[in-house]
């Protein structure tokens, strides 16, 4: 008899977890679908403000001056060179850059504790800026 109300305890426990399980889904069905429509809606409001921000494939960077390693404590200046290789002038170029740190291992993430901070530097005499524009982050 102990075992008869033993088995019927769990099958009622293994019940309960199935109604929970099938309400998490129902609940999260429910927020991917008005994810999903919150998406579409600003995709739609994005395509309706004018011109699209479209990838250049003829804007090239380097980079210089960025050692591999950056000591704890100090601040390193390195320079990220943007430069038009099309033949239009851009009245606008947004340049995304990111630091990403490691401890010594390579292992442990330490993005926050490296902050980059961006300087804009004149362009060397003799070139037009608007072929080319240089800025320099700063990670501290």
């Amino acid at each position: 008899m102990e075992a008869l109300d033993a088995r019927d305890d769990e099958r009622v426990a293994a019940a309960r977890t199935l109604d929970r399980a099938q309400k998490a889904t129902k609940a999260a069905l429910a927020d991917k679908t008005a994810a999903d429509e919150a998406l579409a809606k600003a995709k739609e409001e994005a395509g309706e403000g004018g011109e699209d921000c479209v990838p250049e494939a003829k804007l090239t960077t380097v980079v210089t001056g960025l050692p591999s390693t950056v000591v704890a404590g100090t601040k390193v200046d390195f320079n990220l060179r943007v430069t038009n290789g099309t033949d239009k002038t851009m009245d606008e170029v947004l340049p995304f850059a990111y630091v990403h740190a490691t401890d010594k291992s390579g292992l442990k993430d330490i993005d926050d504790l490296v902050h980059l901070q961006w300087s804009p530097a004149c362009p060397r005499r003799g070139r037009p800026s608007t072929t080319s524009t240089t800025w320099t982050p700063s990670a501290r």
